[in-house]
């Protein structure tokens, strides 16, 4: 597929620069030897566009075929995310989520983040809901934006400190009656 959309993006541009010239020169397509090139080519670009056609309508003839051979593996129901084991994770992702599980539970607690907040900005808004918790949503938001936007490496033991800060606002938002 990168190499058929390389091509298609490499034709185009010849495309592109040969018209942009042809124009720029409109006595080379009054030439008869011109013209028969530029039939030619013309030819050569609607049996191209045929038959990567065709390679487009056999593969969506194929493609529902094994889709449907394959069963579909789903979450259990109202699970929004799939099982899975933390300890897979490296610990940029397990911050990550540590983090995004915070998010989600929050949400359903009735403290849900708008889409243009920052996460300092949400942290602000969430921490006097969490009064016992707001020095571990101070780490854990920390540790959510060193690890999405930070390029350096994420330890293992500073995964297990988030982790600890993970568990008490969990514990926190816990306590809270939902809405």
């Amino acid at each position: 597929l990168r190499s058929l959309l390389f091509w298609a993006v490499a034709l185009g541009i010849v495309f592109y620069v040969v018209r942009g010239y042809l124009r720029d020169h409109p006595e080379l397509l009054e030439a008869p030897d011109a013209l028969a090139m530029i039939r030619a080519i013309r030819r050569l670009w609607a049996a191209f566009w045929r038959w990567l056609g065709g390679w487009v309508q056999a593969a969506g003839e194929r493609v529902p075929l094994r889709l449907r051979l394959r069963p579909a593996r789903r979450a259990p129901t109202g699970a929004p995310f799939h099982l899975f084991r933390l300890g897979a994770l490296s610990p940029r992702q397990r911050v990550l989520y540590y983090y995004l599980s915070i998010l989600r539970r929050a949400g359903q607690r009735g403290f849900p983040r708008r889409p243009a907040q920052t996460p300092y900005e949400y942290r602000t808004s969430l921490k006097p809901h969490l009064p016992q918790a707001q020095q571990d949503m101070d780490t854990l938001t920390q540790a959510f934006v060193e690890a999405r936007y930070s390029r350096h490496a994420i330890e293992p033991d500073q995964a297990r400190r988030v982790r600890v800060n993970w568990q008490r606002v969990k514990a926190a938002l816990r306590a809270i009656k939902r809405n």
